[in-house]
C-alpha cells in the first residue's frame, strides 16, 4: 500500500466480483440495533450463479440519532472560557451526530478455467452531522472575546454522495517465474456538501481513477511473491464561499514487490515500494518520490501458536489540504493554513503479534510502536480569524511517537454440530505524543464484550 498505509489499513474489500463459480442462489440478511444512539441497521446481499456467470446484488440502510456519552460534550475548561457553567460529570449526548445512510450495489463476473473477469458498481448516499461548538461571526464588527457580535448557529451537516465502478480480474499464465496476472481498476465520482443551517457553505467534488497490475510468482519450496505497478489520478475541486483548498490535480505512480518464504514452522517476508506523486494547483505544484520497505519474521512453535515480528519504514507525501489549505473549514471549525514547503512524512514502526487457537479458545495480542520523522500535524496558533471567528490552525512538521496494543479473546462455551455459543472480548489502547505536545483526536482506550450464537443459517450477537 505504500505511504497510504502509514497510519494503518482499513479493509473495504467486498465480494461483489466473484472469482469462483457459484452454484445456485445464496443470500444473507442482517438486522441490528444499537442503544447508544437509537440506531438501526438493515442489509441484504444475494449471489446467483448461472453456468460460468455470477451475479451479485446488495444493499444497506442505517439510521441513528445523537449518541450518548457519560460526561458533558465540552470540557470544564472550554465551558469556563466561554463563560458557561459546568454542569458536572453528568451523562449527556453529543449534539449533531445523527447518521442517515443508504448504500447499494451489484456486480457480474465470468469465471473460466484460466481466470475470471468482473465488473461492479456501488452507490453511497449519506447525511451525517459533525459535532462541535460553533459560532457565526459578522465581519462588519470588531472581534472581541466577549462574543458580543456573534450568534449561535447550528452544526455542520455533511451530505455525501459517491458512485464507484470497479473492474477486477485474473489470468493464469505460463511465463517463466510467473504463473498469474492480477488486474484491478476503479473509477469514483465523489462529492460532499457542508451544510450550515441547511445552506451549502462549501461543496467538495472529486473524481479519479486507479489501476493496479500484479504478476504472481510460481511457488518454489515455500517461496512465493509478486511484483506490480499501481497508478492513480484524482481531481479535487472545492466550490463555495468557504472553499479553503484550491483545485488540485494529483497523480501517483508506484512499483512494488512482495516476497514471502514459508517453511511451515518459521518464515520471513518483506516488501519494497517506490512511489512518485505530483500535486498541481493553478498557482503551484509539488512532487515527491517516496520509498517504503518492510521486513518480518514469524514462528509456529507448536500447533495453534503463531508469533510474528515486523518492522517497516514508510514514507508518505503530504495531502492537498496539508500543502495548500488557506481558509475557513466549517466541518472542523478551524481556519486551516497549509504549508507548500512540507516534506514527506516518514515513519519507523515495529509490530509484534501473538496468536493462539486450539479447541474452544482463540486469542490475539498485538503491540506496536511508531516513531515519526516529520510528522505532519495541525496545530492551533492561538490567533483567531476575524471574519469566520474560527481559531487559526497551521499545518506543520514535528517529530512524534505512538505506541499501543490491542487484544482479542474468544471462548466457545457450547457446540452441537454447526450450532455454537461463544463469549468474546476485546480491548485496545493507543498513546501519542509529539515534540509540540499531545496530538489531537487520539481515541480513548476501550473494552468490548460480546456473546455470539451461531445457528448455522442464522447468527445472533449481543455486544
Amino acid at each position: 500500500y505504500g505511504g497510504s498505509a502509514i497510519g494503518g489499513v482499513v479493509n473495504i474489500i467486498d465480494d461483489r466480483i466473484s472469482d469462483k463459480v457459484v452454484q445456485g442462489f445464496h443470500g444473507r440478511m442482517l438486522a441490528a440495533t444499537s442503544t447508544v444512539d437509537d440506531g438501526t441497521t438493515a442489509s441484504a446481499a444475494f449471489k446467483a450463479g448461472v453456468g460460468n456467470w455470477v451475479f451479485s446484488l446488495d444493499g444497506l440502510r442505517r439510521e441513528s440519532s445523537n449518541y450518548d456519552i457519560p460526561v458533558p460534550a465540552e470540557s470544564r475548561r472550554a465551558m469556563q472560557a466561554e463563560g458557561e457553567a459546568y454542569p458536572g460529570p453528568n451523562a449527556s449526548s453529543v449534539e449533531n451526530t445523527a447518521v442517515d445512510l443508504y448504500a447499494y450495489g451489484g456486480g457480474v463476473s465470468y469465471v473460466g478455467e484460466k481466470g475470471f473477469l468482473g465488473l461492479a458498481v456501488k452507490r453511497t448516499d449519506s447525511t451525517y452531522g459533525v459535532p462541535g461548538h460553533s459560532h457565526e461571526a459578522h465581519g462588519d464588527h470588531d472581534h472581541d472575546h466577549d462574543h458580543d457580535h456573534e450568534e449561535e448557529e447550528g452544526g455542520v451537516v455533511i451530505d455525501l454522495k459517491q458512485t464507484r465502478y470497479d473492474l477486477r480480474g485474473a489470468l493464469d499464465l505460463d511465463l517463466g517465474v510467473f504463473n498469474q496476472l492480477k488486474v484491478s481498476a476503479g473509477y469514483a465520482d465523489y462529492e460532499h456538501a457542508e451544510l450550515e443551517n441547511g445552506v451549502v457553505g462549501t461543496r467538495f467534488l472529486s473524481d479519479g481513477w486507479e489501476a493496479r497490475a500484479e504478476l504472481v510468482q510460481v511457488e518454489r519450496n515455500g517461496w512465493q511473491g509478486a511484483v506490480g505497478f499501481q497508478a492513480l489520478s484524482r481531481n479535487l475541486d472545492a466550490v463555495g464561499d468557504e472553499a479553503y483548498v484550491p483545485s488540485t490535480e494529483t497523480k501517483e505512480y508506484g512499483v512494488f514487490t512482495l516476497q514471502r518464504l514459508d517453511r511451515d514452522t518459521w518464515g520471513v517476508e518483506g516488501g519494497l515500494r517506490l512511489d512518485h506523486r505530483e500535486l498541481k494547483t493553478p498557482d503551484m505544484s509539488r512532487d515527491f518520490t517516496n520509498v517504503s520497505a518492510s521486513i518480518g519474521a514469524f514462528l509456529r512453535p507448536a500447533e495453534g501458536w503463531f508469533l510474528g515480528l515486523s518492522g517497516s519504514r514508510t514514507s508518505r507525501a503530504p495531502t492537498e489540504a496539508e500543502l495548500f489549505a488557506n481558509g475557513a473549514h466549517a466541518a472542523t471549525r478551524g481556519f486551516e493554513v497549509g504549508d507548500p514547503n512540507l516534506d514527506s512524512e516518514v515513519s519507523y514502526s515495529l509490530d509484534a503479534t501473538i496468536h493462539y487457537g486450539a479447541g474452544p479458545w482463540e486469542a490475539d495480542l498485538h503491540a506496536f510502536a511508531v516513531k515519526y520523522d516529520g510528522f505532519i500535524d495541525l496545530r492551533a496558533t492561538g490567533a483567531e480569524d476575524p471574519v469566520s471567528g474560527f481559531a487559526i490552525y497551521d499545518y506543520l512538521q514535528t517529530d512524534a511517537e505512538f505506541y499501543g496494543a490491542e487484544a482479542e479473546v474468544s471462548y466457545r462455551l457450547w457446540q452441537d454440530g454447526d450450532r455454537s455459543f461463544s463469549l468474546e472480548g476485546a480491548a485496545d489502547y493507543v498513546h501519542g505524543e509529539t515534540d509540540l505536545g499531545v496530538p489531537a483526536r487520539i481515541p480513548p482506550w476501550s473494552v468490548t464484550g460480546r456473546a455470539v450464537f451461531d445457528g448455522g443459517w442464522w447468527t445472533g450477537k449481543l455486544e
